[in-house]
């Protein structure tokens, strides 16, 4: 999504919530953990080796990106019938609540506002 479509305190907001839940899944021990505002890129990097997809998670800029993306699309078909809005509301996004993961491989993600829901 453009990040400009998201209001600043949202994207505040959503950034708050990106570090949470990196700091979460990493319990604490990141190596980086960073969200920017205004472009919503992120990254996030436990100390530990966890692994795990951030775009999983709720509370992580791709998961506010594909709701939002969702609600954009739905929007902007509602003049093309419901076949359309139904292909916007098939894509599903991240809805684990974040824990603190086992040690495992890569712990590592990476992502920008550039990403789109899938």
């Amino acid at each position: 999504i453009d990040p400009s479509s998201v209001s600043a305190s949202d994207r505040s907001t959503w950034c708050r919530s990106q570090t949470d839940t990196c700091s979460t899944l990493c319990d604490a021990n990141t190596s980086e953990n960073a969200c920017d505002a205004n472009t919503l890129d992120f990254s996030c990097a436990c100390v530990a080796q966890v692994s795990f997809n951030i775009s999983d998670y709720n509370g992580s800029i791709p998961a506010f990106e594909c709701t939002t993306w969702i609600q954009q699309c739905v929007l902007q078909s509602s003049v093309n019938g419901t076949e359309q809005q139904q292909q916007c509301l098939s894509h599903s996004c991240g809805t684990k609540d974040a824990v603190a993961l086992p040690v495992g491989s890569d712990a590592t993600s990476v992502g920008s506002a550039t990403s789109t829901a899938a």
